[in-house]
């Protein structure tokens, strides 16, 4: 009896000593999130159904010194789209829609292209539909301002094309997400909230989780979000009068999270159709299969399969992950704009399961240092093919780096032919063909976009570039000035400030973040008539000249 006893309390004891490791663990993981003067994150992992750690790291409201926790509710960005997909999965098993629905056929007011546009072309993220969200700046149309969802519809119909010929690419779009929320709407006759309310989120005990489609309303237990000022400190990064769902807009807490996790194993809601049919992949027009199914990518990390979404937008940053075979499931919610959510989830799941996945390799502990002859080789000036602008392969000390979205980023070397875009807001890497053209992959290997080394334009004289134009698709004017010596565009009634241009490849002028991008189209007279405006998610948005 006594030695029985020995071994329960020794089993115990080693099963505490555990627990208190893993949490030891990664508490040092989130350490530099777990500051009093500093917001931070949330974390929690469910092993089998069951959450076996959560906690909250920095504080939740630096006014009111409210550190975060499992319970605070926060912003979870594009992680919402997985809920905005499973809305339009139950609408599909309970017969209101049908994946191949054209969604003219719900929403006539859009052009005559979107007859050839499914319901799961939007969901697949392979509409080609512009993304509003990237539409709305190129307009001078502030996020931060309240729009109504009938003048986010109407921006979406003004669009005279698509990106591409729906179903042949994959591209990531905003604009399919919010019709999926208005459709929900037309077919049920509930808006996204009532209906996930109804079917999805009281059924699973979410009671701490919405889609925000109030801007007026107080939530209980909200966190603020933060971004890091170049000076030290924070600022306020949150845009109270944003309340477009489908696209994101969900509030919701790591605890509620848990319980989402769990319905992965148990499959409680829509007769236990629901995962089965939110795990199936989207396939391109040709046949090939996507790693996008609804609102979720299939991966995998260190030799694990995975399905996951995570999320950027204002200063919150939310990542969602399920290591399929290990039934481990890992949430992350941060409200600081710099959090690296991947890198905590993987690091996470390192703590649980580092002794049963595949040994690390260049992926995921990769070195930044390259062999001369690569950086020699790879360094240059890169055009995107779909939207004309320059992308830049920098030769820094040993190390290669990459622009992208105004910020350098070092590439890890996998082989002399394929790089790891590190500490990338998206996982992306970088694989060349040859000397001069290479692909941007997503972590799923689906091509992201194109690049072809060009040479830079030798161009002195700007005065050219210089007019009034207006956008018919933008319902915008868009100015180009030029102030000492400097290209400035202007674009909207809403006194947004200017944004400075330099001009890059043959009539091709771009912004300084790289997030705008103006190709011009001479003239017969040998000026320029019109351009066209694009970024990584709008391209072929015609402006035409107003003024001389």
């Amino acid at each position: 009896m006594k030695t029985r006893l020995l071994l329960i309390l020794t089993l115990l004891l080693s099963t505490l000593s555990a627990r208190a490791q893993d949490t030891a663990a990664i508490d040092a993981i989130f350490s530099r999130h777990n500051q009093t003067d500093s917001p931070g994150c949330a974390v929690g992992v469910s092993a089998n159904g069951e959450t076996v750690f959560s906690k909250g790291y920095g504080m939740a409201n630096l006014e009111l010194a409210v550190p975060n926790s499992p319970q605070h509710v926060y912003y979870a960005a594009s992680t919402s789209k997985q809920f905005a997909a499973a809305a339009i999965a139950i609408a599909y098993l309970e017969g209101k829609l049908s994946l191949t629905d054209s969604i003219r056929k719900h929403f006539p007011e859009l052009p005559p292209y979107a007859d050839s546009i499914e319901v799961q072309h939007l969901v697949h993220h392979t509409s080609g539909l512009r993304d509003y969200l990237a539409l709305m700046p190129l307009g001078g149309y502030p996020i931060e301002n309240s729009y109504s969802n009938e003048w986010i519809l109407a921006l979406i119909a003004r669009q005279k094309n698509t990106n591409f010929v729906p179903g042949e690419q994959y591209s990531y779009s905003n604009s399919g997400y919010f019709l999926m929320g208005e459709l929900i709407k037309r077919v049920t006759g509930k808006s996204l909230r009532d209906y996930t309310n109804e079917k999805i989120l009281r059924p699973l005990g979410m009671t701490h989780s919405h889609f925000h489609d109030n801007n007026r309303e107080i939530v209980a237990g909200r966190a603020s979000a933060y971004r890091p000022k170049p000076a030290g400190g924070f600022e306020l990064s949150w845009y109270t009068n944003f309340d477009k769902v489908g696209s994101g807009g969900l509030l919701t807490s790591i605890e509620d999270l848990m319980l989402w996790e769990r319905n992965f194993l148990n499959d409680r809601l829509a007769e236990g159709q629901l995962v089965t049919t939110m795990l199936k992949r989207g396939k391109l027009n040709n046949g090939e299969p996507l790693d996008y199914a609804f609102g979720l990518f299939h991966g995998s990390y260190r030799g694990a399969a995975t399905v996951s979404h995570g999320g950027a937008f204002m200063g919150f940053r939310a990542q969602f992950y399920r290591f399929v075979e290990h039934k481990l499931g890992i949430a992350v919610l941060c409200n600081r704009a710099d959090a690296q959510t991947t890198q905590l989830v993987e690091q996470t799941a390192d703590v649980f399961l580092g002794d049963v996945l595949a040994a690390k390799t260049e992926q995921t502990d990769a070195t930044t240092n390259t062999p001369r002859r690569l950086r020699q080789r790879y360094a240059g000036h890169y055009q995107n093919s779909a939207t004309g602008g320059k992308i830049d392969l920098v030769e820094q000390d040993k190390t290669l780096t990459i622009s992208l979205f105004g910020v350098a980023f070092p590439l890890q070397m996998e082989s002399d032919t394929r790089f790891r875009i590190a500490n990338a807001p998206i996982n992306l890497w970088l694989e060349f063909e040859d000397d001069n053209d290479l692909r941007l992959l997503t972590a799923s290997g689906g091509e992201f976009s194109r690049l072809s080394r060009r040479s830079l334009a030798n161009t002195t004289d700007v005065t050219a570039y210089v007019g009034e134009f207006y956008s018919e698709e933008l319902d915008a004017q868009v100015k180009v000035s030029q102030v000492e010596g400097a290209l400035q565009v202007q674009a909207g009634a809403f006194g947004a400030e200017p944004m400075t241009l330099s001009p890059t490849f043959e009539n091709t002028l771009q912004s300084a973040d790289g997030q705008i991008v103006l190709v011009y189209e001479p003239s017969e007279s040998g000026g320029y008539d019109r351009f066209v405006v694009n970024n990584s998610r709008a391209t072929g948005i015609e402006a035409v000249r107003v003024t001389p």
